[in-house]
C-alpha cells in the first residue's frame, strides 16, 4: 500500500509540472552528444527522453485523453542514466529515478521524439476541433519545448487522415526543418512555423532520419534530401494513356527537382531508404514482373537492379552507415525471410522459415516479431536467434512508430501483466549472459498487482 500512496503522490507532482510550467532540475548540457532521434526514445548525454507508454489515436475520447496535465501513461518523460547506461530500479523492478517532461501522448501509432540543441520535438494526436465543433485524433501535431518541459508551443498539424503521414525532423542549413507528406502534398515547415509545398499528387515519400549524431559519415545534403513518387503530368503521357508514376528526388531547402526514375508503363513504389541509397520496386504493367532497384543521392551513383524474382514484400534495409558491417537488405517472399547483399543479385540467404514479420536490421542482425507475438532477434552471420519477449504479454508491433533501436538496445511497449496499459521497455543487446528485460516507465498504481504491493 505504501508503494500506491508514493506513487500517487509522483502522479501529482507531474500534473503540477504540467499545469504550472514549473522548470524540472538538471538535464543534459548543451554540447552533450544526441542518439536515437526520431523513435520511442532519444538519448542526449546520460539522459533517456521516452515515451512511457502508448494511447492509439482511436481510443482517445473527445480530448479528454490528451489534454495537456491529463496523459500519464504514455506521456513523455525524462530519466538520467548511470555512467554505464544502466537505470536505477527498486527491488521489484520498476524505476526509481525518473520525470514527466509534458503531459500530452506521445507514446501513439506515429510517434516520434528529436532533440536538437536544448529544444524537444515530438509529435501527439490532434486535440484540435474542426469548425462543426468535431475532434480529429487521426491528424498529427508537432510540438516543441526546452528540454526541462517548458515552452510548449505548437508548429504544425496535419489537414489529413495520419496513415499516409511520412516525416523527418532534421537540422537543414541550420534551421530545424519538419518535412511530412501531408495527404498528398510534401511540405516543409521550418521551426519558426514558416510552411512550402514541395510538391502536391504525391503518392509516396522517404527521407534520411539522423539518429545519431556522432555518426561523422552522415553528409549534410543527405539530410536535405526527399523522394517521392507522384502521378504523372499531361506532358508526361498521362493524358495520351501512358501509364506509370514518377521516381523524383526533391532538395528540401530550395525545392528543387530531379527525375530519378519514369518508365512508361511502370509502377514505382518506395520501400527503403539508407544513408546512401534509396530502394524501390518496380512492376511492370504488362507483364507484371516487379523487381527491386535502387538509386544513390548523387546523380553520378545510377540505378541498380538487386533482384529478378518477384513476390517480395517486407524489405527492410540495413543502413550502411560506418558502425554497421552488413550491407544488404532482408525480404519476405513465401512466407519465408530471407538476406540478400547489395552486389548480388543472384544469391540470398535463408534466414527464418515461418511467417514471421521482419522489424527491423540493426549491424548484422535482424529483429523480428516471433510466433508466440514477442520479440526475437537473429544474427545474419551465424543464423542463431534468441527470444527478446517470449510474448506471454501482447506487444504493440502494428507499426514501426511502437519499436525502437539504439546501438546498445531495443526498445518495445508491452502491455503489462493484468492491465490494459502498454509501458515501455528495453531489452541489452549486448552479449552478456545476465541481460533481462527492463522497464523503462513507472506503471500506474492501479496497474501493480496485489503480489508487487
Amino acid at each position: 500500500m505504501k508503494k500506491k500512496i508514493i506513487l500517487a503522490l509522483c502522479s501529482l507532482i507531474m500534473i503540477c509540472f504540467a499545469f504550472t510550467g514549473c522548470a524540472l532540475s538538471g538535464g543534459p548540457s548543451t554540447t552533450d552528444v544526441v542518439y536515437g532521434n526520431g523513435g520511442l526514445v532519444v538519448q542526449k548525454g546520460n539522459w533517456l527522453y521516452f515515451a512511457g507508454g502508448y494511447e492509439a489515436y482511436s481510443t482517445l475520447e473527445q480530448g479528454n485523453k490528451n489534454k495537456l496535465g491529463s496523459v500519464t501513461v504514455s506521456a513523455l518523460y525524462r530519466t538520467e542514466m548511470g555512467e554505464d547506461g544502466s537505470v536505477e530500479l527498486d527491488e521489484d523492478g520498476y524505476p526509481t529515478n525518473y520525470q514527466q517532461v509534458v503531459s500530452k501522448v506521445v507514446g501513439f501509432d506515429y510517434g516520434g521524439i528529436y532533440i536538437f540543441g536544448d529544444q524537444l520535438y515530438f509529435t501527439s494526436p490532434n486535440t484540435a476541433k474542426d469548425k462543426e465543433g468535431a475532434y480529429h485524433f487521426d491528424q498529427v501535431s508537432f510540438f516543441k519545448c526546452n528540454l526541462n518541459g517548458t515552452g510548449l508551443t505548437e508548429i504544425y498539424t496535419t489537414s489529413n487522415f495520419s496513415s499516409t503521414c511520412k516525416y523527418v525532423i532534421n537540422k537543414i542549413s541550420n534551421v530545424v526543418t519538419i518535412t511530412v507528406l501531408d495527404g498528398t502534398n510534401l511540405v516543409k515547415i521550418e521551426a519558426n512555423g514558416n510552411q512550402t509545398t514541395l510538391a502536391e499528387n504525391v503518392t509516396g515519400a522517404m527521407m534520411v532520419n539522423q539518429e545519431d549524431f556522432a555518426l561523422a559519415s552522415i553528409v549534410p545534403s543527405l539530410l536535405d534530401t526527399a523522394f517521392i513518387t507522384r502521378a504523372r503530368t499531361e506532358e508526361e503521357g498521362s493524358g495520351s494513356g501512358v501509364t506509370g508514376n514518377i521516381l523524383e528526388k526533391i532538395t528540401i531547402s530550395t525545392g528543387s527537382k530531379t527525375i530519378v526514375s519514369g518508365n512508361a508503363d511502370t509502377a514505382i513504389e518506395l520501400k527503403a531508404i539508407t544513408y546512401s541509397r534509396v530502394f524501390y520496386s518496380k512492376t511492370n504493367s504488362l507483364t507484371s514482373d516487379g523487381y527491386i532497384f535502387s538509386s544513390g543521392f548523387n546523380s553520378e551513383q545510377s540505378e541498380i537492379q538487386h533482384t529478378v524474382i518477384n513476390g517480395l514484400t517486407n524489405i527492410i534495409a540495413f543502413d550502411d552507415n560506418a558502425n554497421s558491417s552488413y550491407s544488404g537488405f532482408v525480404f519476405t517472399k513465401d512466407s519465408k525471410v530471407y538476406y540478400q547483399a547489395f552486389n548480388d543479385m543472384y544469391n540470398f540467404t535463408e534466414l527464418l522459415t515461418t511467417n514471421s514479420t521482419v522489424l527491423n536490421c540493426v549491424n548484422g542482425k535482424v529483429f523480428y516479431k516471433n510466433e508466440s507475438g514477442g520479440v526475437s532477434v537473429i544474427t545474419v552471420a551465424t543464423k542463431i536467434s534468441e527470444d527478446v519477449s517470449d510474448g506471454a504479454t501482447t506487444l504493440q508491433l502494428e507499426n514501426a512508430y511502437n519499436i525502437d533501436f539504439s546501438t546498445n538496445h531495443i526498445f518495445f511497449l508491452e502491455k503489462q501483466t493484468g492491465s490494459s496499459n502498454y509501458y515501455l521497455y528495453r531489452y541489452s543487446l549486448s552479449d552478456a549472459d545476465d541481460k533481462s528485460v527492463e522497464l523503462l516507465s513507472k506503471p500506474l498504481d492501479s496497474d501493480i498487482t496485489d503480489e508487487e504491493e
